[in-house]
């Protein structure tokens, strides 16, 4: 009987043992596992401005295909910080974007990755800038405020008498003013047609005239081109001449001048005088009296 006990106790301790070890070896393996998986992932850290119910947890999608979860949610004053681990199957690129959106109409929020297209890898380690879009939720919320803000007008509207008559108005006049535009359209309809079918003439002959005239358009517009040029050229030299004749103009003014202290020295100018009347007189004096200056003599 006391063989028997100990066999029993012996079983006991030996299944005890047996399902530690179990526990052990499965803990190990979902160890070992999780090591080896988080050796395949790649953290991301994303900045959002708010993170729209996201959770630890909340799948991250590259391409609408789950690659990856949400490890960590840090809050901060200026938004949220969310560590992501994807399993990449590429490498992104420099110009890759990162959402928070709705996946169903019961608010399931997750990360979408959108690859980018440039050559330039993206660096993994730095600070990502995350967005928003909006879901079906914010979506009916917005729509909801469009509704109350037309409520309200509506009830405005149809407080104000006034402006409803207004209204009516208006569109009384609207009325009579299409009935008579219709009206005259119906009784001009003949001479509306002739005037189109003119206009549609006078179209045609234009573009043929400028076809069959291509050439001569395209010289004479080129010889428009060569005038402008020459009238360019010419505007240009008569400035140089311009500028040539102030130049001249101001050194004839200056002080120490000849032409200058002739026109403004008096004595000078009257010494001129005297001398070309002098050189008068004498010119008249040998044209009265040659022999008085020149002796001929005869040999």
């Amino acid at each position: 009987m006391k063989f028997y006990q100990d066999k029993t106790k012996t079983d006991f301790q030996v299944g005890l043992f047996t399902l530690i070890g179990l526990i052990i070896l499965i803990l190990a393996y979902f160890w070992l596992t999780e090591i080896l998986e988080n050796r395949n992932y790649t953290e991301l850290r994303v900045a959002f401005d708010n993170a729209g119910n996201t959770e630890i947890g909340s799948p991250v999608t590259i391409n609408g295909v789950k690659q990856g979860r949400v490890e960590s949610i840090q809050v901060q004053q200026s938004g949220v910080i969310l560590l992501l681990k994807v399993k990449l199957d590429f490498p992104l690129k420099s110009d890759t974007q990162v959402y928070i959106l709705e996946s169903s109409l019961m608010s399931d929020i997750q990360v979408e990755i959108k690859p980018g297209t440039s050559e330039e890898l993206l660096d993994t380690t730095a600070l990502l800038q995350g967005k928003r879009e909006i879901g079906f939720t914010r979506l009916v919320s917005q729509l909801g405020d469009i509704l109350l803000g037309m409520q309200n007008l509506i009830m405005q509207i149809s407080g104000d008498k006034n402006l409803l008559t207004d209204i009516k108005t208006i569109m009384d006049e609207t009325k009579s003013v299409m009935q008579k535009l219709n009206s005259t359209l119906d009784h001009n309809d003949d001479q509306i047609e002739t005037l189109i079918a003119n206009a549609s003439a006078i179209s045609v002959k234009l573009n043929k005239l400028i076809t069959d005239n291509q050439d001569d358009i395209s010289q004479t517009i080129s010889q428009s081109a060569e005038l402008v040029a020459d009238i360019d050229r010419t505007i240009q030299a008569m400035q140089s001449i311009t500028a040539d004749l102030q130049t001249i103009s101001q050194k004839m003014l200056q002080e120490d001048n000849s032409f200058n202290k002739l026109i403004t020295e008096e004595d000078l100018y009257d010494n001129l005088l005297k001398a070309t009347a002098h050189m008068d007189s004498l010119l008249t004096d040998i044209q009265k009296n040659p022999q008085k200056y020149f002796k001929v003599k005869v040999f």
